[in-house]
């Protein structure tokens, strides 16, 4: 039976609580908190770690790194200027690249100089001619010694009537590495093609005796 307010007060039970006969309430749904995951981070006042410096690899491989110049080539020396080279070829008799057969060496009566003797094996003409085997003489310093043999020597000398070339000063001979030997050759060459034709029986003028 279900017991209303009036017939609680009909039987002096007003103001009771009666359990088990008020309908239960829904209970409310769990909601379950859902923590986040805890990250790591480094403090904001934390300084950053130093660049390391560039290593060598990183300095020439880098795409703005300056390319090293061309060196020089060797053979560029061989010989004095174009224009050194010209005079000595227009104002001397005969110019030739030779190979040194042998060597000697003259004092010339203790006044610090002395005089290199050479026989030649003469290998190209360049201006004059004369035969394959040929004697060539210059003066030089008491304690510079002479070409060694099988030497490449580039000369342009003036010729005595025995017909020994001979250097009229310094700066005529010239020893020439074999792995030049095709430079020189070219390039002498080109500058040969420069020099007037020399008048026959004119003296040149590197040869005048005083």
């Amino acid at each position: 039976m279900r017991l209303t307010p009036h017939a609680l007060a009909g039987a002096g039970l007003s103001g009771v609580l009666v359990l088990g006969c008020a309908r239960e309430a829904t209970p409310a749904p769990q909601v379950s908190a859902v923590s986040a995951p805890m990250t790591s981070s480094a403090p904001a006042s934390a300084a950053p770690a130093p660049a390391q410096p560039p290593s060598a690899t990183d300095a020439t491989s880098g795409a703005a790194a300056t390319p090293a110049a061309p060196s020089a080539s060797p053979c560029a020396e061989a010989l004095p200027e174009d224009d050194w080279l010209e005079r000595n070829l227009a104002e001397t008799a005969i110019t030739g690249l030779a190979e040194v057969v042998s060597a000697s060496k003259t004092d010339l009566g203790g006044k610090g100089l002395v005089k290199h003797r050479y026989e030649v094996r003469v290998l190209e003409w360049f201006v004059g001619t004369g035969p394959e085997r040929l004697v060539l003489t210059e003066g030089a310093e008491a304690d510079a010694p002479p070409r060694p043999t099988g030497k490449l020597l580039f000369f342009s000398a003036c010729t005595e009537s025995s017909g020994v070339g001979y250097s009229p000063d310094t700066a005529y001979f010239y020893s020439v590495d074999p792995a030049c030997r095709e430079d020189v050759q070219a390039r002498v060459a080109a500058l040969a093609k420069r020099i007037p034709k020399k008048t026959k029986n004119a003296t040149p003028a590197a040869c005048k005796r005083p």
